[in-house]
């Protein structure tokens, strides 16, 4: 929630009053600051109880009064995100000379060719980012050897080319199999295969299992899990159950 939502309307503006050449150019400009510096935690409603509300990090909490944070989940803040790190991209490419950079909204991941390259560049970084007021996250910033895994947005991928889930990735798997919710069976259907279709991204077919281990008793009786084809299908009607009890 540090992204500053009037430096980016700034910044959109710019794009805007440099760029663009369609129709309602005015509109757009008057548009902007209004879009991007609205707050959303002002005249809100909240949908859940102030003490779940006290257990949201600090750093992920909209505020009234301040300037900072973005709200997620419409195209504006993702257009927005991604704009607001361009300038830093040239910087690191052409001034820092790191071709192999890779980012994802501020998920960012720099490979070079020794640890001294990446050691040298990050305080040239930091001062880059605080000239926008933005700091990195020296908590989450290493610098490690390719060989061991470079874990990305949920993955850690190793240069041979395998692939497997991060932890947080693998908690949240279990979390959603043992608190599944549906509507109906063909509701539970897609979403179970929703899950598994995002599983197969990665190399973990012992996590799939697992997930369909873990799923409450009344879904096993409703769906069965096909390890052959890693998918679930629906129980049919005419199949018939045992149900053993001691």
């Amino acid at each position: 929630m540090s992204i500053d939502r009037k430096q980016v309307g700034e910044k959109f503006s710019k794009l805007i009053e440099t760029k663009y050449q369609g129709k309602h150019k005015e509109l757009l400009l008057y548009l902007t600051p209004l879009i991007f510096e609205n707050n959303p935690a002002e005249n809100c409603r909240y949908k859940c109880n102030e003490e779940l509300r006290k257990k949201v990090p600090e750093r992920r909490t909209m505020k009234k009064d301040s300037r900072y944070g973005m709200a997620i989940g419409n195209l504006t803040a993702q257009a927005g995100s991604n704009l607001n790190l361009c300038e830093f991209d040239k910087y690191v490419v052409n001034d820092l000379k790191l071709k192999k950079y890779i980012r994802y909204v501020d998920d960012i991941v720099i490979i070079a060719s020794t640890k001294k390259e990446l050691t040298d560049a990050i305080p040239l970084i930091a001062k880059k980012l605080a000239e926008t007021h933005q700091s990195m996250n020296m908590k989450k910033t290493k610098v490690g050897t390719a060989y061991y895994g470079v874990p990305f947005l949920g993955k850690v991928s190793y240069p041979y080319g395998y692939q497997k889930p991060s932890k947080q990735v693998i908690i949240r798997v279990y979390q959603k199999a043992k608190k599944i919710t549906y509507t109906d069976n063909d509701n539970l259907l897609a979403k179970t295969n929703a899950q598994i279709g995002y599983l197969k991204n990665y190399n973990c077919k012992k996590l799939i299992t697992n997930y369909a281990n873990l799923l409450p008793k009344e879904v096993k009786d409703i769906l069965k899990f096909d390890a052959t084809e890693y998918k679930f299908i629906k129980i049919k009607e005419t199949e018939n159950i045992l149900i053993l009890k001691n």
